[in-house]
């Protein structure tokens, strides 16, 4: 068990001490995956038949920020967005985002491709309620508890500390020597958010002009050691909430370990209804 954080810079990954006994996005996408296969077994055994995109975890869902960018790798490819795929910075209407390339022509029907308001969608809907797990695997990715209210309370108070204050009152000097404009509402309220307290900043706008700005960011938060001590902070605040619930917390990662094998087990029967494209 670690009460510290820990940055990984070349994976633009920051773990918490809470982080390791929640979900992550690849257990969101396992068990998502077999609760899709499960309907689309049933709806098949009722003649409805379509087929489920495999599992993919691109490795952009492993990066985190934290108050905007924090690698420069982050800051050059997306500037003051959030990582994800080039096909969801399009999805999100973010400007700039790379074209997407030749469409794939494919053969197979997906859920899509069935007609919303039609019979063979109503089969569908009809078994995802009628699966038990989907519920229970929804709320594996749900957790709740008062661990989680003390959790988000703790956090709270450490970005208001005094500590984070200064930390911050750092960075926005460092700011104003590299001539970069602060946003003053965004420091004076303590949340700098997406775009780093940063005026002018964009966190739906990708060009020449952002990915300038966001690496000067980047480079102030190296110059103070900005996102270490304030995962620091917050790893800090998480310590002693999850001392006084280990418990609880360890039970819960057990039994999203449990329900993730569950997971895998539907994902393998059902291969034969995934589809790569």
């Amino acid at each position: 068990m670690s009460l510290v954080a820990e940055l990984d810079p070349d994976a633009g990954s920051i773990a918490l001490p809470f982080d390791q006994f929640m979900p992550t996005f690849d257990d969101s996408e396992v068990l998502d995956l077999a609760t899709q296969l499960e309907a689309a077994s049933c709806a098949g055994d009722q003649g409805v038949h379509y087929r489920i995109p495999a599992r993919d975890t691109p490795p952009e869902y492993s990066q985190d920020t934290l108050d905007g960018p924090w690698t420069i790798a982050q800051a050059e490819r997306f500037a003051f967005v959030r990582p994800m795929t080039d096909a969801d910075l399009r999805g999100n209407g973010v400007v700039g985002a790379p074209e997407a390339g030749p469409a794939v022509e494919r053969t197979d029907t997906v859920l899509a491709d069935i007609p919303a308001e039609s019979p063979h969608r109503e089969i569908v809907e009809d078994c995802f309620a009628a699966n038990e797990i989907t519920d229970r695997f929804g709320s594996a990715q749900s957790p709740s508890g008062p661990w989680m209210t003390e959790m988000s309370a703790a956090v709270t108070a450490a970005q208001a500390s005094d500590e984070a204050d200064a930390l911050r009152s750092e960075l926005r000097a460092c700011y104003e020597q590299r001539g970069i404009a602060v946003d003053t509402s965004a420091f004076d309220a303590g949340r700098l958010g997406d775009t780093a307290g940063v005026a002018g900043a964009d966190s739906s706008l990708i060009d020449a002009q952002q990915i300038e700005l966001a690496i000067a960011v980047v480079e102030c938060k190296n110059d103070v050691g900005y996102t270490e001590r304030a995962a620091a902070l917050v790893a800090q605040a998480q310590a002693p909430v999850v001392v006084a619930y280990l418990d609880e917390l360890r039970a819960f990662a057990t039994e999203l370990e449990s329900t993730r094998d569950e997971a895998e087990q539907i994902i393998t029967e059902h291969a034969d209804l995934t589809t790569t494209w």
